[in-house]
């Protein structure tokens, strides 16, 4: 069994690869600006008519991205039954590479790494910025242990959605599950030191960069 990976050793880095895909945000977050205005209702003139006319708010402008280069921090982990940290730490890495954000219609936005696969199709799901993404590899990745003699597959599968504080900075969550199919996966637990299935989810400080 000495060539048998642990199953750590191959969570990591599949979720890595999984979570860095690339958008991403510096931390630097800017104020939103205060549009709601001042409503005094102020009133001209007296008499038995009273009234002047009084501010209105009105609804707010619906908030989406803006179109270029996006960059992210490493990334904080939230919670980690998968054990990963133990791979190296919460920070999952990035923060270094750019994505292109590209929007595609009124709601809808892609992510285009910097190695120029499209990584992900996004969907505003309200006016307030919340957003769903969909790997475009469907979110899945399977690792066969069959060459080592098992009878185990192990499924890492990612979600992803986000929120927009403005049309340049926001948060970015993915979430991997981890599971294993077979007849073995108790012997990938045990080698791997890890209880299946589990969970990992990262949260990201994503950041406009520009043009």
């Amino acid at each position: 069994m000495t060539r048998t990976p642990t199953t750590r050793a191959l969570l990591a880095p599949l979720a890595l690869l999984t979570l860095g895909l690339g958008l991403s945000a510096c931390g630097d977050k800017e104020e939103p600006d205060d549009d709601t205005g001042s409503a005094t209702g102020g009133g001209e003139g007296g008499g038995d008519e009273g009234g002047g006319e009084g501010g209105e708010t009105g609804d707010p402008e619906p908030v989406t991205p803006t179109e270029g280069e996006w960059t992210s921090d490493g990334g904080t982990t939230e919670e980690d039954t998968c054990q990963f940290e133990d791979e190296g730490g919460s920070d999952t890495g990035g923060g270094d590479d750019t994505s292109i954000l590209t929007m595609t219609g009124e709601a809808t936005f892609t992510v285009v790494s910097n190695d120029g696969e499209t990584d992900l199709d996004c969907t505003l799901t309200d006016d307030l910025g919340s957003f769903t993404c969909e790997p475009t590899n469907g979110g899945e990745e399977r690792t066969d242990f069959a060459e080592y003699g098992l009878d185990a597959v192990l499924i890492l599968q990612s979600s992803v959605w986000g929120s927009l504080e403005s049309s340049t900075a926001g948060s970015l969550y993915i979430q991997v599950d981890a599971s294993c199919e077979g007849e073995d996966c108790g012997t990938v637990e045990e080698y791997g030191g890890v209880d299946l299935p589990c969970m990992a989810r990262v949260v990201f400080q994503i950041a406009y960069a520009g043009g």
